[in-house]
């Protein structure tokens, strides 16, 4: 168990330094997935309201 918690808390470090590193593409593809979600919800609205 002790081997363990130290193999979490020593890969913790490098999992939150590749967080860190990828926080750009990050935004980019969370950006782009919210533009097509409402891009759909107009498309939605404009046939269902029309």
């Amino acid at each position: 168990m002790v081997t363990f918690t130290l193999l979490v808390a020593a890969s913790q470090d490098t999992i939150v330094n590749k967080m860190r590193a990828s926080t750009g593409m990050i935004k980019k593809v969370g950006g782009a997935v919210l533009f097509i979600v409402g891009i759909y919800l107009v498309y939605e609205y404009i046939t269902v309201w029309a």
